[in-house]
């Protein structure tokens, strides 16, 4: 499992919203972890790129690197998504970024029991999750986060953003029972 006190941050969950050009009440999503096909960040930008216009106050940031981090840039790009897809590369030390996003998101193809799951609920962060892997063992719906079956995956995360930003007090809730489960 993992240890809240050994995440360690410096306290710049603001900063890190305010470095995003967030607006006092934008809502931030974060994606972590390698770039690369498994991973499915392209599977969440297409299904970022079918809610975005619905809420316009509402930005995904992408941390990591990896093989696919131009690829998926450009298709942020294609999808005139570049001022709402932010990419700020592999960090280190993720707990001022748990805590300034309001939703994780693992758009994954595949999946083992990925430590930004154990991360986020640790600190309290909602997941919004494909049904991979061990994630069922961790997640239940709305107790920690949602999960959304991997077939059409982009779709189904579409249709869980939506329903998810239209009630954004759920996120804070789910969060919280996440980290006492």
């Amino acid at each position: 499992a993992v240890e809240p006190a050994e995440l360690t941050g410096i306290g710049a969950s603001r900063d890190i919203r305010a470095s995003c050009g967030l607006l006092e009440d934008g809502l931030l999503l974060g994606c972590f972890g390698r770039l690369s096909f498994e991973k499915g960040q392209d599977l969440l930008i297409e299904a970022f790129s079918k809610i975005a216009y619905s809420f316009p106050l509402v930005k995904l940031l992408l941390l990591g690197d990896g093989p696919d981090r131009i690829k998926l840039m450009q298709q942020a790009a294609r999808k005139q998504l570049p001022k709402r897809i932010l990419s700020n590369g592999y960090k280190s030390n993720l707990r001022d970024y748990y805590e300034a996003i309001d939703l994780l998101i693992i758009p994954s193809r595949s999946e083992g029991l990925p430590n930004v799951a154990l991360e986020a609920c640790a600190l309290g962060c909602p997941i919004l999750s494909t049904d991979v892997g061990a994630l069922r063992e961790v997640l239940r719906e709305g107790k920690g986060g949602w999960l959304v079956p991997v077939e059409n995956a982009a779709q189904r995360l579409a249709e869980s953003l939506e329903r998810l930003l239209a009630e954004p007090a759920l996120l804070p809730a789910a969060g919280q029972l996440a980290k006492v489960s």
